[in-house]
């Protein structure tokens, strides 16, 4: 029920959304005050994410999560399937908050494009240990897609001793290149997407 619920409101906030960012960009999108108000009924936490393309450049999306422990790489998540692009469209973030015998904490990912919204709930199951050691994120807030095509979007991470140490510009296009960056995290999560120019297999233009 509460998974339907938000479907409906993404959809709400679809139309909303799209603003005129340049080619080739992704950014985040701030919401009102009323927006957030709305979301957070059903999310502890909501992030939204614009991408612009051109048209030609790019095919396929897909969504990614690597883990890593004092900055070592431990492994990739696939997030969703990868889809066909065209000229832009939001990617939302979310995490429901548990609720006592009915739902686990999750993390969830939206992808809203042309009128259609896709989703896949519950990507990384391991959410709840992270939150249980304070929880932090991170966002990009705007970046050109680079040449590899890859964009952090988010990165979630347990406190370092130092604090939060803002993360570069450099990170979110280039993160396996400055994961010294994120040495000082015990836990940490980097969300991401890939903007790729082939249209994935099994679709057709």
């Amino acid at each position: 029920m509460k998974k339907a619920r938000f479907i409906i409101l993404i959809a709400v906030f679809a139309a909303l959304l799209f603003g005129c960012a340049e080619p080739n960009v992704v950014e985040s999108v701030e919401l009102t005050a009323k927006e957030k108000l709305l979301v957070s009924a059903l999310s502890d936490q909501t992030a939204v994410f614009e991408y612009q393309l051109d048209g030609k450049t790019y095919k396929g999306l897909s969504m990614w999560a690597q883990r890593y422990e004092y900055g070592k790489f431990i492994e990739t998540i696939d997030l969703r399937n990868a889809c066909g692009v065209n000229k832009g469209g939001n990617i939302v973030l979310t995490i429901f908050r548990e609720v006592k015998n009915v739902s686990p904490e999750m993390f969830n990912v939206f992808i809203l494009q042309e009128g259609v919204i896709s989703s896949q709930f519950n990507v990384l199951p391991g959410i709840a240990d992270l939150r249980a050691q304070g929880l932090t994120t991170q966002m990009v807030m705007q970046v050109e897609i680079p040449e590899s095509g890859k964009v952090v979007l988010m990165v979630l991470h347990t406190p370092g001793k130092d604090g939060v140490i803002p993360l570069s510009q450099s990170f979110m296009t280039d993160h396996e290149s400055y994961t010294d960056e994120i040495c000082a995290y015990e836990s940490a999560y980097i969300v991401g997407c890939t903007f790729s120019e082939q249209l994935p297999e099994g679709l057709s233009d």
